[in-house]
Order: C-alpha cells, then structure tokens, then sequence
C-alpha cells in the first residue's frame, strides 16, 4: 500500500471524519481543509470496507462538481496532490474521468463528474455507488443532492457483501441565506416565499449532519463598533498547512461581503467574477414591496431552463421596466 501522512487540523474536521451519518456536510473558510478532508475521508471509508469472500474491499465512488473546469483544474488537482498517479495507479483522462485504484486487498474505483456536462449527469442517475462526495456544495441545488442519495447503498451489492458504509459528504464555503444547507442545518430561517412543498423538502433528515468550521479570523472593532482590522483566530482549522501570512494577504482589496464569507464563514451574498450590469444598485433598483401589475400593460416572461431554472415578469412602464423574478 502507498503510504499517505495526514492528520486532520481541527476539531471540526475530526468530527466530521468520525461521523458515520448518512449525509455529512462541512462547511468552513477557504484553505481550511475542507477538500483535502473529503478525499481522505473517501479513501478512509473505503480501507473500512468489509472484505468480500475473495478477500477484497470493493467500492465505487462518484466525485461531483458544477462545472468540468473547476472539476479538472480544483478537485481533480487536489485528488491528484494527495493521490498520486505514480503511486496509486493512472488516471484516466477519458469522459468520465476516474482512477481506480487497485493495491493490496484495496479495490476503490473513484468517478469524477461535472454538472454542466449532460452525459455526466445522465451517467450519474445511472451509477450504482457507494458514496458520493459534493465538492462545493454550495453550487449544487437541492435536487441533485436528493437524486445522489438514490445511487448510494447499491454497491458492492449484497450478495458481494454490501457497503459497510454509504453515504454523501458535502464540503463547502459559505452560501447565501436561502440557500437549502443554511435552511436544512439550520442556520437560517425559511424564507417566506418558499412553498409547503418546497418547506418539507427543506426539514432535515435525523441522519443528516452539517458542521460549520471556525472563522479563520476575527474582526477587530473600534470604540464606535466599526471594523478596523482582522486578526488571526487560535482557533482556525487547518493552520498548520497554511504560511503565517496566508489570510492576511489574501484579504487585501477585498470587500467585507468577500472576507465574510470566504474568511469569516458567514453566510451571505458574495460577488465572485464581472457582474452582467455593472450599473445595477440594489436600493435603486430593488422595490421595497410588491409591485402590482398595471392593468392594459403586456407582461413579458423570461425563462432561464439551466441547472437552476428561474423565472422573470416584466412590464415597461413610461419607458422603464419593472419586474419580478423567482427562482422556485
């Protein structure tokens, strides 16, 4: 067997590792190890696997992400850091990506898979696994999670053995407050525009577990409650796979809404990449309430059918446009 050092840093990563719940989730700062815990946690899971009659530890994994850039160049990248080809046999590069590895009484075959890539998805409603990980949890909706927890369990079969442990672990920065981890975890409220449909969808299962890591720094106020600096937090996971100075340097130019949720892990807005209007203000252009419909006006109807559908309703009035959108 290839050797392989690591020691989790926190005691929220150990927690979560210690975990046998059905579905896991953890969600921290970045460079908090969250990625690197859920590689070693599937390779850990498999050695845990029963030998079958012929003495081998069989399991078959799916690795899912949102789009096949940020699956090859991140977590296929950090699979590869930790699980070296050299050491742990080749990596096959071909749709869909997987490495099977195959040492010893080890037999753990590992699916990489992209959400914007429909022969992906259709490949994983098919897949008969032993678990799932969720890398970035926070770009995946809902849907695609409950569909996940339906090809986990089904492998090895049972005349095999069966799985000694199925499941799904998640991992993930923080995402907004209507987003359905904050909601099932408990971390917010149920927004008011969600169904009773939607709600009961949204209640967390008894053997769903979310952990939340400690903010790799702290906010240093001023006598008026104003946020004048950051400072290091003692007790940030991962510390001792990071230099002194990485969330220091990483913060600078950043806004607070960035440092909040990649640094501070709060849950909130972020603003990642160019916005399409690069105008829009929202106490400017957000009503304060419901806008009613203007009797004889056309209503215009934009559909967006991608991995998150949404909806908007739009009449122009006096040369301007009002609207409403949803994304349920």
């Amino acid at each position: 067997m290839a050797s392989l050092d690591y020691k989790p840093d926190g005691e929220t990563i150990k927690l979560f590792m210690k975990d046998d719940s059905f579905l896991r989730g953890l969600r921290g700062p970045v460079g908090s190890g969250k990625s690197v815990a859920c590689c070693i946690e599937v390779l850990r899971r498999a050695l845990l696997q029963k030998p079958n009659d012929d003495g081998i530890k069989k399991s078959r994994w799916a690795v899912i992400r949102n789009t096949n850039p940020q699956l090859k160049t991140t977590t296929i990248k950090t699979w590869l850091d930790w699980f070296p080809e050299d050491e742990w046999g080749n990596f096959h590069w071909s749709v869909p990506f997987t490495h099977h590895i195959q040492k010893g009484d080890l037999d753990c075959e590992v699916i990489f898979l992209a959400l914007d890539r429909p022969e992906d998805v259709k490949k994983l409603l098919s897949l008969e696994l032993t678990g799932i990980w969720i890398n970035e949890a926070r770009e995946i909706p809902k849907s695609i999670v409950d569909a996940c927890s339906m090809r986990v369990g089904r492998y090895p079969s049972m005349r095999d053995g069966g799985p000694s442990w199925y499941g799904v672990i998640c991992d993930t920065n923080s995402p907004d407050t209507e987003h359905w981890w904050p909601i099932m975890s408990g971390d917010t409220v149920l927004p008011d525009h969600i169904s009773k449909q939607e709600a009961k969808m949204l209640v967390k299962p008894d053997n769903w577990s979310f952990y939340s890591q400690p903010p790799a720094m702290l906010e240093l106020k001023d006598k008026n409650n104003e946020i004048e600096d950051y400072e290091k937090n003692p007790i940030m996971e991962n510390g001792i796979n990071l230099t002194a100075d990485y969330y220091r340097n990483i913060i600078r130019g950043k806004t607070k809404s960035w440092i909040d949720v990649y640094v501070l892990n709060k849950l909130g807005q972020r603003s990642d990449g160019k916005p399409v209007y690069e105008s829009f203000v929202h106490k400017t252009h957000v009503a304060k309430g419901d806008l009613a419909i203007a009797d004889g006006v056309p209503v215009f109807v934009g559909l967006d059918f991608g991995l998150t559908p949404a909806c908007v309703f739009a009449q122009r009035l006096r040369g301007r446009w009002r609207s409403k959108s949803t994304n349920r």
